[in-house]
């Protein structure tokens, strides 16, 4: 995120608006990080990425032009439109908006507004690509046990997330009909190796440019295997997850 505090969490949205060359920013102080705060929060992160990229190609400007524009490190501006803007503070995230000639415009969300987005977008992620299996369902389905789930998340090698009760859930995209992995998935999960759930299903899920704008998971279901694969090794060659 771009800024926090020890009680709160700032919550970030980045788009285009009217005209094309101004960027709205919307931010939204939140007292938990339940659930529907942290799916909220990497939604709006990724429309930063998506604003500030298209705005530095109509620009036609490199990382490392918006960088010296913006007296930032590039990796800033990789962090940004990688939506992952830890370690930014909201001074650099105004530099680089007008280095791309975006500005900021801050606007404070009302929080039923936040709870009602939040639960849309949980909604959305339990419906995706067919759903999620419980870990009651998963075993049954499989002839897993639940050891053996528990295993397999300790050791990075399935997808998964939980709710504010602490239930696990595997989304159906992961799986093969035979209850095998899609290969490539555990690689890339080994790759990162995160403690993170929601920003694993979100890396799955959301269109990434270098890969010419389409999900991981699609190029996975194709056979891009390798081209999945360096485009996470490069995330993590750059800090950027």
């Amino acid at each position: 995120m771009a800024k926090s505090t020890k009680t709160a969490a700032d919550i970030s949205t980045l788009k285009n608006v009217r005209p094309a060359r101004k960027v709205l920013m919307r931010r939204k102080i939140c007292t938990g990080k339940d659930l529907a705060n942290v799916l909220l929060e990497e939604t709006w992160n990724l429309q930063i990425a998506r604003a500030l990229y298209d705005l530095r190609e109509r620009a036609g400007l490199t990382h490392e032009q918006v960088a010296e524009r913006a007296r930032v490190p590039v990796s800033t501006v990789h962090r940004l439109e990688e939506s992952d803007p830890r370690w930014v503070s909201l001074r650099q995230l105004v530099r680089v908006a007008h280095a791309v000639n975006g500005r900021i415009t801050l606007e404070r969300v009302p929080a039923t507004n936040r709870r009602r987005t939040g639960a849309r977008i949980v909604s959305e992620m339990k419906s995706a690509e067919g759903g999620a299996w419980s870990d009651t369902e998963l075993c049954r389905k499989f002839g897993l046990s639940s050891a053996v789930l528990r295993r397999r998340r300790k050791q990075h090698q399935i997808v998964y997330w939980r709710d504010a009760r602490n239930h696990f859930y595997y989304p159906r995209w992961q799986f093969t009909e035979t209850g095998d992995l899609l290969p490539g998935v555990q690689q890339v999960l080994q790759t990162f190796r995160s403690q993170d759930e929601l920003r694993a299903v979100r890396y799955f899920l959301g269109p990434r440019k270098q890969l010419g704008n389409r999900r991981p998971l699609d190029l996975l279901r194709a056979g891009s295997v390798e081209a999945v694969l360096a485009h996470a090794r490069n995330h993590v060659a750059n800090n950027t997850w």
